[in-house]
């Protein structure tokens, strides 16, 4: 009976653990960046549809096919084969945050670009389209 109770407690916390991760979500803006550049060098637009910060609002499965299409055209043409991250900035009120990456092509060509992300329930999350200052 001991053995039973104390296994039902493991699987409880272990799913406690899980729910908190948050499905794509990251602790930090630069692991929820390092888990993007992953996801595009490796050209996975299955793994980059969920670093995408949806707001909250419910995606369609045709909306997520379509989204997942779009971003596999982007990596495609990106020809990105590594990459660095840089820095991190967050926000003053520290729920946005930019982190720079340095992105190197299969050219040997760089470029660095900042990557916006916001903090969410679910961890910090990739803003596909960000405009403004943080």
């Amino acid at each position: 009976m001991k053995k039973f109770i104390l296994q039902s407690l493991m699987t409880v916390m272990c799913l406690f653990i899980v729910s908190c991760s948050g499905g794509g979500g990251s602790s930090t803006p630069s692991a929820a960046a390092k888990k993007v550049c992953d996801a595009i060098v490796k050209k996975d637009a299955d793994a980059l549809i969920t670093y995408v910060n949806n707001k909250g609002e419910k995606i369609s499965a045709t909306e997520m096919e379509e989204g997942k299409a779009f971003l596999a055209a982007l990596i495609e043409e990106a020809k990105y084969v590594k990459y660095e991250i840089l820095s991190e900035k967050l926000s003053q009120d520290g729920t946005k945050a930019d982190v720079s990456v340095k992105f190197t092509d299969s050219d040997g060509v760089e470029r660095t670009d900042d990557i916006r992300f916001s903090k969410t329930d679910a961890g910090w999350k990739w803003e596909v389209i960000s405009t403004g200052a943080l």
